[in-house]
């Protein structure tokens, strides 16, 4: 191993004992910032260089725990979608706005439009 490789994998583990909830792939992003125009190893390698040295893995990650609820009767909640410049066959272009029912999935109202005179 050179003495520049020693040098950025001193570097990392540095950087994973600071910071224990950051991955690989993270750590190499910041190294990367630090070492512009340099090659770097791939995450894979810091992960094998952070096993080695008996530094254990970032903690995956947990999404929150999602706070919103879906409706349980027809019309307790509206949902509104829209699409933009959309291409039909003939090469014009619309958009439109549509309002649908979240529990049943009724289309409640669609609304087209073409591009024209503002």
């Amino acid at each position: 191993m050179s003495t520049v490789q020693k040098e950025l994998r001193e570097a990392a583990e540095q950087l994973q004992r600071e910071h224990p909830g950051w991955g690989s792939v993270v750590i190499r992003i910041k190294l990367l910032k630090q070492a512009t125009g340099k090659m770097l190893p791939s995450a894979r390698t810091f992960r094998r260089w952070f096993a080695q040295s008996g530094l254990s893995p970032a903690e995956k990650g947990e999404r929150p725990a999602s706070q919103s609820s879906r409706a349980e009767q027809p019309h307790e909640v509206w949902q509104m979608d829209a699409s933009e410049e959309i291409a039909l066959k003939d090469g014009s272009r619309v958009s439109w706005l549509r309002i649908m029912d979240e529990f049943t999935g009724a289309v409640l109202m669609t609304r087209v439009f073409s591009r024209g005179p503002i």
